[in-house]
């Protein structure tokens, strides 16, 4: 039995994704996502330096992700000062519901 492509599946670059996303996320919500796209997994640290932002912007945006369940934290890691950092990654599965009820209300 052959499955369907998700939205996710059938938009692989970032651009397509980008532009799925873009009017039901903040702009930065979405640059903020893509980056975890982009990086696969990745800390605070690692997303702010790939969006040259401060990490105060960064957490926020990440945080509000988290609340909607379109990331996942996958990890931890040791920071520089012996404390774990959170790594995260997209939640494909969560990402292609949160696109699909958007459209349909839309």
């Amino acid at each position: 039995m052959e499955s369907q492509p998700t939205l996710f599946d059938a938009a692989q670059n970032r651009n397509e994704v980008y532009h799925a996303i873009e009017p039901f996320l903040s702009e930065k919500r979405a640059q903020v996502l893509i980056a975890i796209m982009e990086l696969g997994e990745a800390t605070d640290e690692q997303i702010a330096e790939k969006l040259h932002w401060t990490i105060n912007r960064v957490t926020g945006r990440r945080h509000e992700l988290q609340d909607l369940s379109l990331i996942e934290q996958v990890g931890t890691e040791k920071g520089p000062y012996g404390y774990p950092r959170s790594i995260w990654q997209v939640n494909t599965l969560q990402l292609n519901y949160f696109i699909t009820q958007q459209q349909k209300e839309n």
